[in-house]
């Protein structure tokens, strides 16, 4: 079988230390070599010690979760473990952690492969709007079921994004683009109903006034990735609060 974790290794250094070879090679002559060496251990030390830290949160979350860990599919395990080894942002990193400790969580619902595709293109920001909204849509418990909530409006969305990343009007239009085109949140119809005689007060039926405007919304899929990204103790139900 091909090492195609060592060729994927190769290629990510080939990609990060190729471009300035040849100014090494220029300034640096006969080392030039040895110093392109000396880069690619640094890299390799530096993704190797972000896996054992990786594996090192993921233990701590199960531990204080108090589950037993189930096997993961290697189809969710290797990709994650080589995007996370190259994540440099600590919060993001932790919570690729809790990803891989939700998925091996067995009472956990579906961690699905495309969440590591979708958290690999949301920065911080994002990640703590998106929370934050999770936790505003929770709070709301209409029906129990937080993508039940009603659209909220460009203007609450934002408030909710000022809360825990401030002012920050380019990115918070950016982000809001990206979300859509991920499937994290959708733009719906969300119509208001008002009944209004504009004729006499004999005419029946009344006419009826339809407001209608298209307003972002957490999608289901948006939902589970949240879930999926927080650690797993978050996740289950309050002892204290059940005995009581």
């Amino acid at each position: 079988m091909a090492d195609t974790g060592g060729e994927i290794v190769k290629a990510v250094l080939d990609k990060t230390i190729g471009p300035v070879m040849d100014l090494v090679t220029k300034i640096a002559g006969p080392a030039a070599e040895e110093i392109g060496y000396t880069l690619q251990d640094r890299i390799k030390f530096f993704r190797a010690r972000q896996t054992y830290r990786l594996l090192e949160k993921m233990d701590q979350m199960i531990r204080e979760a108090g589950f037993e860990p189930r096997p993961i599919a290697l189809k969710l395990l290797l990709p994650a473990l080589e995007f996370a080894s190259m994540e440099e942002d600590e919060d993001l990193h932790t919570i690729w952690a809790a990803m891989l400790a939700n998925a091996a969580d067995p009472t956990c619902g579906e961690v699905h492969p495309c969440f590591w595709d979708i958290l690999r293109e949301l920065n911080r920001k994002d990640i703590k709007f998106l929370e934050n909204l999770y936790d505003h849509m929770r709070r709301a418990d209409l029906a129990k079921r937080p993508w039940d909530v009603e659209p909220l409006a460009i203007d609450r969305l934002m408030k909710i994004y000022w809360e825990v990343n401030g002012p920050d009007n380019e990115h918070f239009g950016i982000m809001l683009d990206n979300l859509i085109r991920l499937r994290i949140l959708e733009i719906v119809p969300y119509s208001t109903v008002s009944k209004k005689d504009l004729r006499s007060e004999s005419d029946d039926p009344p006419f009826v006034y339809v407001h209608t405007v298209r307003y972002p919304k957490m999608t289901t899929l948006g939902e589970r990735f949240i879930a999926a990204c927080r650690d797993p103790s978050s996740n289950k139900p309050d002892k204290t609060a059940a005995s009581s």
